[in-house]
């Protein structure tokens, strides 16, 4: 997933600070830590629970750090997805700290659930136990991952909006609604030649996981198809047209009126990729996170 770490990095640079957030970023702070990686341990749900810290060489123990989480994908863990992400090479040259969880039975608990561990809670929790080691920058809190991580960084950006300010999944963009709090902006990548994971969806079994394909999921975040389609109708525009772009990617334009108000989805994918992440949805104009549009009065049923 070498490509999620580009994705952070336009996160951390595009992203605007949510409000309330800042307040909690502007107090002084004096926690020494040792730089690179430690293994630690929180309680979460009365359970403990290991995550894998990376702390930037250089840091001071007065300088607020932006916090990535990592997350794996189904069968992994925090060791291997260090490996394959590279986030921590990247944190050391960009100074921003890592936080790479492991899922119970290698898992994440999503869909969610009754009878497993809430991973929601859990990273919650271990942005707390970071904040108590470490001088974060709460207004910058973010979250990737890749495949079953992916689905992961998706319910985490779905119920945990109060808390990041961005999340990037990659190979696995869901629609977990019903969403709490604030729209949080996302950046998904998703392979149309993705046999694991497809694009389309519509996998029976593997609990479920990934019936719902990336497009669906897509209009979830964007506020709903019927919503775009009222729209298109109304304004006489929509339908998704094909551009050509370098290196035989596709960018694919969803089209929504209103665009100074909300953000035109983009979806560029490149051919022949597979299990990677290739499906970027970003606004127009520039290089900008979507930021999802939601209905407070609209709340679909559970995917």
């Amino acid at each position: 997933m070498r490509s999620g770490a580009s994705v952070v990095v336009a996160l951390l640079v595009a992203v605007g600070i949510p409000a309330s957030a800042r307040a909690q970023s502007g107090a002084a702070c004096n926690l020494p830590s040792a730089s690179g990686v430690s293994e630690q341990v929180v309680t979460s749900g009365g359970r403990p629970r290991p995550y894998r810290l990376f702390v930037p060489p250089g840091y001071d123990g007065r300088t607020t750090l932006p916090l990535v989480f990592d997350l794996h994908g189904s069968g992994g863990d925090s060791a291997g997805q260090a490996r394959t992400s590279g986030l921590e090479t990247l944190a050391a040259r960009e100074g921003f700290a890592v936080a790479t969880l492991d899922a119970v039975d290698a898992r994440w608990n999503v869909p969610v659930r009754d009878d497993r561990p809430s991973d929601v809670a859990y990273a919650s929790d271990v942005i707390d136990h970071v904040a108590a080691r470490v001088c974060l920058d709460l207004a910058r809190v973010y979250s990737t991952g890749f495949s079953g991580g992916a689905r992961m960084t998706s319910l985490l950006a779905c119920r945990l909006g109060a808390r990041l300010a961005a999340a990037a999944p990659v190979a696995g963009l869901r629609w977990p609604a019903p969403c709490e709090g604030r729209a949080v902006p996302v950046l998904t990548f998703h392979g149309l030649a993705d046999r694991q994971n497809t694009y389309e969806g519509g996998i029976e079994g593997r609990e479920g996981q990934w019936i719902e394909s990336v497009p669906d999921a897509l209009a979830g975040w964007l506020g709903g198809p019927q919503r775009l389609r009222r729209r298109a109708d109304r304004r006489g525009s929509g339908g998704p047209a094909v551009h050509p772009t370098l290196r035989g990617v596709r960018r694919r334009r969803r089209s929504a009126p209103d665009s100074h108000r909300r953000p035109r989805a983009y979806v560029a994918a490149e051919r022949g990729r597979r299990h990677r992440g290739d499906v970027a949805v970003l606004p127009e104009p520039p290089a900008h996170a979507v930021t999802p549009t939601r209905d407070p009065r609209r709340t679909p049923a559970p995917v």
